[in-house]
Protein backbone atom coordinates (compact mmCIF):
# COMPACT_ATOMS: atom_id res chain seq x y z
CA UNK A 1 0.00 0.00 0.00
CA UNK A 2 1.26 3.51 -1.07
CA UNK A 3 0.98 5.78 1.71
CA UNK A 4 1.81 9.76 2.00
CA UNK A 5 4.01 10.52 5.22
CA UNK A 6 3.19 13.48 7.08
CA UNK A 7 6.52 15.43 8.74
CA UNK A 8 5.42 14.37 12.04
CA UNK A 9 5.63 11.29 11.62
CA UNK A 10 9.16 11.45 10.02
CA UNK A 11 10.62 13.83 12.83
CA UNK A 12 9.17 11.20 15.69
CA UNK A 13 11.74 8.18 13.86
CA UNK A 14 14.37 10.68 13.42
CA UNK A 15 14.28 11.84 16.62
CA UNK A 16 13.22 8.20 18.50
CA UNK A 17 16.38 6.50 20.07
CA UNK A 18 15.02 2.68 19.43
CA UNK A 19 13.95 3.62 15.69
CA UNK A 20 12.43 -0.27 15.58
CA UNK A 21 9.16 0.87 17.88
CA UNK A 22 8.46 4.02 15.65
CA UNK A 23 4.80 3.73 13.54
CA UNK A 24 7.25 4.46 10.39
CA UNK A 25 9.92 1.73 11.02
CA UNK A 26 6.86 -0.62 11.56
CA UNK A 27 4.84 0.53 8.76
CA UNK A 28 7.36 1.09 6.18
CA UNK A 29 10.96 -0.87 7.02
CA UNK A 30 9.09 -3.84 8.34
CA UNK A 31 6.52 -4.40 6.35
CA UNK A 32 5.84 -3.95 2.13
CA UNK A 33 4.08 -0.37 2.19
CA UNK A 34 5.46 2.02 0.39
CA UNK A 35 6.41 5.99 2.07
CA UNK A 36 5.71 9.21 -0.24
CA UNK A 37 5.88 12.49 0.65
CA UNK A 38 4.85 15.79 -0.32
CA UNK A 39 7.80 18.52 -1.44
CA UNK A 40 6.64 19.94 1.99
CA UNK A 41 7.89 17.69 4.03
CA UNK A 42 11.22 17.46 1.91
CA UNK A 43 11.74 21.05 2.53
CA UNK A 44 11.02 21.00 6.37
CA UNK A 45 13.36 18.37 7.21
CA UNK A 46 15.86 20.16 5.04
CA UNK A 47 15.07 23.42 6.74
CA UNK A 48 15.09 21.57 10.41
CA UNK A 49 18.67 19.62 9.03
CA UNK A 50 21.26 20.02 11.58
CA UNK A 51 24.11 21.12 9.76
CA UNK A 52 26.24 20.51 12.41
CA UNK A 53 25.90 17.02 12.76
CA UNK A 54 27.11 14.91 9.63
CA UNK A 55 25.51 11.70 11.62
CA UNK A 56 21.86 12.65 11.09
CA UNK A 57 22.47 14.96 8.23
CA UNK A 58 23.34 11.42 6.46
CA UNK A 59 20.12 9.76 7.79
CA UNK A 60 18.45 12.68 6.65
CA UNK A 61 19.34 12.37 2.92
CA UNK A 62 19.50 8.49 2.94
CA UNK A 63 15.58 8.48 3.79
CA UNK A 64 14.94 11.58 1.27
CA UNK A 65 16.50 9.45 -1.39
CA UNK A 66 14.50 6.35 -0.58
CA UNK A 67 11.01 7.70 -0.61
CA UNK A 68 8.96 9.21 -3.80
CA UNK A 69 8.57 13.11 -3.45
CA UNK A 70 5.68 14.21 -4.63
CA UNK A 71 5.75 17.84 -6.75
CA UNK A 72 3.22 20.17 -7.68
CA UNK A 73 0.50 20.04 -10.51
CA UNK A 74 -2.62 21.36 -11.72
CA UNK A 75 -4.79 19.30 -9.07
CA UNK A 76 -2.66 19.64 -6.84
CA UNK A 77 -2.62 23.83 -6.64
CA UNK A 78 -6.45 23.54 -7.79
CA UNK A 79 -6.87 21.38 -4.33
CA UNK A 80 -4.68 23.40 -2.37
CA UNK A 81 -6.80 26.59 -3.50
CA UNK A 82 -9.53 25.18 -2.21
CA UNK A 83 -8.51 24.09 1.54
CA UNK A 84 -6.96 27.52 1.75
CA UNK A 85 -10.18 28.96 1.07
CA UNK A 86 -12.25 26.84 3.20
CA UNK A 87 -10.54 25.64 5.85
CA UNK A 88 -8.83 27.23 9.01
CA UNK A 89 -5.26 25.03 8.80
CA UNK A 90 -1.63 26.29 8.25
CA UNK A 91 -0.36 26.52 4.70
CA UNK A 92 2.08 23.76 5.34
CA UNK A 93 -0.80 21.15 6.07
CA UNK A 94 -3.03 22.77 3.54
CA UNK A 95 -0.71 21.52 0.70
CA UNK A 96 -0.17 17.95 2.21
CA UNK A 97 -4.03 17.32 2.38
CA UNK A 98 -3.91 18.86 -1.38
CA UNK A 99 -1.01 15.84 -1.98
CA UNK A 100 -3.32 13.70 -0.53
CA UNK A 101 -7.23 14.21 -2.10
CA UNK A 102 -5.18 15.15 -5.60
CA UNK A 103 -3.27 11.58 -5.45
CA UNK A 104 -5.69 9.62 -3.88
CA UNK A 105 -3.75 8.65 -0.72
CA UNK A 106 -4.23 7.88 2.52
CA UNK A 107 -2.51 10.18 4.94
CA UNK A 108 -0.33 9.18 8.20
CA UNK A 109 0.01 12.12 10.71
CA UNK A 110 0.26 12.36 14.36
CA UNK A 111 -2.18 15.33 13.34
CA UNK A 112 -5.62 13.57 12.84
CA UNK A 113 -7.73 17.01 14.27
CA UNK A 114 -6.72 18.98 11.99
CA UNK A 115 -6.20 16.99 9.20
CA UNK A 116 -9.79 15.67 9.72
CA UNK A 117 -11.88 18.64 9.16
CA UNK A 118 -10.91 19.03 5.56
CA UNK A 119 -13.19 16.61 3.53
CA UNK A 120 -11.42 14.47 1.34
CA UNK A 121 -8.12 13.60 3.15
CA UNK A 122 -8.40 10.04 3.96
CA UNK A 123 -6.35 9.40 7.57
CA UNK A 124 -4.36 6.26 8.14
Amino acid sequence: MVILVDTDVIIDFLRSKDKKTTTFHKLFIDSSNEAVISFVTKIELLAGMDSENPGKKNIIKKLLGSVEVLESNESFCEVAGEILRHHSVSFQDALIASHSIAASLPLLTRNKQDFAKIAGVRLY
